[in-house]
């Protein structure tokens, strides 16, 4: 089964012959990240509404992940659970949970066991309980600026980067603690890479390596 994204739309289509098995829609019709699958549950969100404008204290205060960023008239967004399995428009019937706070602008989710961690503008980590959407922590990791790399994780730690070249590794657990923090001195943009117990990085000018 193959997963699609459009405007406002997610698909689930038979790898077979390419035919729509179910569908979703209703969604923010910006939506830049990757969703999570496990547990039988899909985990995907968007951005949308109308657009922002802001001065330069404005988006100051967006990249430090002010809630209000997210309010009112200038943007919705939301994170949903969607069980996957089903037939058809499955939003009244497959639809888990859907918040609407703490949801990241560009990043991808992370899912891990029963824990879906999510990482905002600002270095926001949030922690929801993957099977009901229950907040478990909604906390700063101490890294200010943009997140546009996606969490990864191994032997349980989190690696979180920020756009102002600062690595965070958290623990994977209910609570929040940081382990590292990291300066590269460089923009980080990509997602990092996990291989063989090796943490690859790469910055605006360099590769990193770390074991």
């Amino acid at each position: 089964m193959l997963g699609m994204l459009n405007a406002s739309r997610f698909s689930a289509r038979r790898v077979k012959d390419g035919s729509e098995k179910w569908r979703l829609p209703g969604l923010p019709n910006q939506t830049c990240a990757t969703p999570a699958v496990g547990n039988g549950l899909l985990f995907t969100f968007g951005t949308g509404g109308k657009a922002a404008t802001f001065d330069r204290a404005g988006w100051e205060k967006a990249l430090l992940g002010f809630d209000e960023f997210g309010k009112g008239d200038f943007m919705t967004t939301r994170v949903m659970s969607v069980r996957t399995g089903g037939v058809g428009d499955v939003s009244s019937s497959a639809v888990v949970w859907s918040e609407v706070k703490g949801v990241p602008e560009v990043t991808s989710p992370l899912l891990l066991g029963n824990r879906l961690y999510l990482v905002k503008a600002g270095g926001m980590a949030i922690c929801r309980d993957a099977a009901t959407g229950k907040s478990r922590f909604e906390e700063r990791l101490g890294a200010a600026g943009g997140h546009f790399a996606s969490p990864v994780a191994s032997g349980g730690r989190i690696y979180a980067a920020s756009d102002r070249g600062t690595v965070v590794v958290f623990e994977d657990a209910d609570s929040l603690k940081v382990l590292a923090r990291n300066d590269l001195k460089e923009p980080i943009m990509a997602t990092p890479a996990i291989v063989n117990g090796k943490l690859y990085v790469r910055t605006a000018g360099h590769l990193y390596s770390f074991k």
